[in-house]
């Protein structure tokens, strides 16, 4: 049974343009096309992007209407770019949301979450730790204090973080998942013994991705933009 609605189409609205220009990822292009899809939930609304990286949908979300936005990154080399490229919003120094004292509308995070064993080497913005739900599995409950009753966290999430994760935000949260894509790993895009790992977890039920049918040597995996509604 395919658990996924209706697979996304590349984005063609502003955001998503605006997205690319700016560098973004799949991941920002997803939570961008969230956040416009929801504008009228964003209108006067408080909001924190958690991880936000340079801020574009921090800065998104204040163009969307947003009364008061808050950009958290632990990176200080980010937050610089940050704060040169969009007005109007606060931007912290942090390490997720702890140290956080206000509570939110809206709360928007794309964190690490791919399974790194111990002895590999990968990118921070990429690292989950050994499971992939490191950071995850602190953030969910952080992110549970800090909404306003009624407030909706838009998470990205991909299949090569465990199941539990998801099982984890429906103890609190009713959960849509408002937009899919399969993502295509390519030949040496990640050390074999890497994928070869995730492909260990898959045949666990830990993990979901699977080889590519239609190019030998290629891997699929799937990426999901998550509403989650206190």
């Amino acid at each position: 049974m395919d658990p996924f609605p209706r697979e996304g189409r590349s984005l063609p609205d502003v955001a998503g343009r605006r997205a690319r220009r700016n560098g973004a990822d799949q991941a920002t292009e997803l939570t961008a096309r969230a956040l416009r899809r929801d504008r009228r939930f964003l209108k006067g609304a408080t909001v924190c992007e958690v991880g936000c990286g340079t801020g574009v949908l921090a800065a998104l979300a204040f163009r969307l209407g947003a009364a008061d936005v808050l950009g958290i990154d632990c990176d200080p080399q980010v937050l610089r770019k940050a704060r040169r490229a969009a007005a109007g919003v606060r931007w912290r120094r942090g390490d997720l949301l702890a140290g956080v004292r206000e509570r939110f509308d809206v709360i928007v995070a794309n964190l690490p979450q791919k399974p790194v064993p111990a002895g590999t080497r990968l990118p921070l913005g990429q690292h989950g730790g050994r499971k992939g739900d490191a950071l995850l599995r602190r953030f969910i409950p952080q992110a549970v204090r800090h909404l306003n009753p009624g407030g909706r966290l838009y998470l990205f999430l991909h299949t090569l973080a465990p199941p539990e994760v998801l099982e984890r935000l429906r103890k609190d949260f009713r959960v849509e998942v408002a937009f899919w894509r399969r993502r295509h790993i390519a030949p040496g895009e990640y050390p074999p013994a890497l994928v070869e790992h995730w492909l260990g977890l898959a045949a666990k039920r830990k993990a979901l991705i699977h080889p590519w049918a239609r190019r030998p040597g290629w891997h699929t995996f799937y990426a999901m933009q998550v509403v989650a509604t206190v």
